[in-house]
């Protein structure tokens, strides 16, 4: 695989985001009675996967890491990677006794996600010429496969949070760094590129915030809108991120109308409000970013002809889909937590 050196100061920066974002997820999905534990399986899973890096640098394994495989480039996927695994965990992991929370996170954020990570970008959707061209995609599908699952068969009674979701919470700025860290440790751009291609997501954000915010009877910066619209313009752009601008805003804007639509229906169904706000910023937008290469990438540059492309991200999108549920319905089989 290519790799493109990034300047070290960008790295760190990326690392910083990384946590920040980290941070925003547990602060926005988590009760702040479970910050002690989630300290404490973020150190476990930090420190595992740490010795992990170490075993595959003495066999000489780290030329599979992207960019400068060093250990800021693999921290930040780490934490990158253990921050969707809460938020695909975050209707079940309060739940669950501690050996279970960490090992769920273990198979899920140490196993499949660097799995995915792997077929993407050497693998076999590497192999198939998949557009994903930050080659960040299987997070958001994945994740958004997770908290599917969960919701459709192990919903919680009631949103522990859902009082809170429609105040402003200015916190959903940690999930703007977001793109700037996938784009330093997953992709394949160089320095000078990732300013620009951060700024595009952002741009993009404001306009499906726009089109979210137009079916929003509040009319206002609520905590659900800035979710979806920070999840969902990264879970759709990155993975079309040399589309020009002047494309990508109305898409994301008419995405933003969409997304507010789908939420309502899902919630319709008696969905909880977090579980329908992640199955649409998440699995949703990732769902329209497969396929948006139709409309938003010229035929010249498509890989394959239309019927072979069509087949290959459909095969892609089931791939990590079936995967991810199968990974989640480990559940099950994992000791519960036991109330008093």
């Amino acid at each position: 695989m290519n790799k493109t050196m990034i300047a070290p100061d960008l790295l760190i920066v990326s690392l910083g985001l990384s946590i920040l974002f980290l941070i925003g997820v547990v602060t926005f999905f988590y009760e702040r009675k479970m910050h002690a534990k989630i300290t404490f399986y973020s150190t476990v899973f930090l420190l595992f996967t740490y010795v992990i890096f170490l075993v595959l640098q003495i066999f000489g394994f780290q030329d599979s890491l992207p960019n400068q495989a060093s250990e800021v480039t693999f921290l930040t996927m780490m934490i990158v990677f253990l921050s969707f695994g809460f938020i695909a965990t975050s209707g079940i992991l309060s739940r669950l006794s501690d050996f279970s929370a960490i090992f769920l996170l273990l198979l899920i954020s140490g196993v499949s996600f660097p799995i995915f990570f792997f077929l993407i970008h050497d693998g076999l959707f590497f192999e198939l010429h998949v557009i994903d061209q930050s080659r960040s995609s299987f997070l958001f599908l994945a994740s958004g496969s997770m908290v599917w699952f969960f919701e459709v068969f192990m919903k919680a009674e009631k949103d522990e949070l859902e009082s809170q979701t429609d105040d402003f919470n200015a916190k959903f700025l940690f999930f703007l760094g977001l793109p700037v860290s996938l784009l330093c440790s997953f992709g394949h751009f160089p320095t000078e590129s990732i300013l620009p291609l951060a700024l595009k997501v952002f741009f993009s954000f404001c306009a499906m915030l726009l089109g979210i915010m137009i079916l929003n009877r509040k009319s206002d910066l609520t905590k659900a809108s800035a979710l979806m619209a920070s999840l969902g313009a990264s879970g759709f752009v990155l993975q079309s991120i040399t589309v020009p601008i002047e494309l990508l805003m109305p898409f994301c804007f008419v995405l933003g109308i969409c997304f507010v639509l789908v939420r309502v229906w899902l919630q319709g169904r008696n969905w909880t409000l977090h579980g329908s706000i992640l199955a649409v910023s998440l699995l949703i937008s990732s769902f329209f970013s497969v396929y948006s290469v139709f409309l938003l990438i010229p035929d010249t540059n498509w890989p394959h002809s239309p019927l072979v492309l069509l087949g290959v991200q459909t095969l892609y999108l089931l791939s990590i889909f079936l995967v991810s549920t199968f990974i989640a319905s480990v559940v099950y089989f994992l000791p519960k937590k036991i109330n008093p």
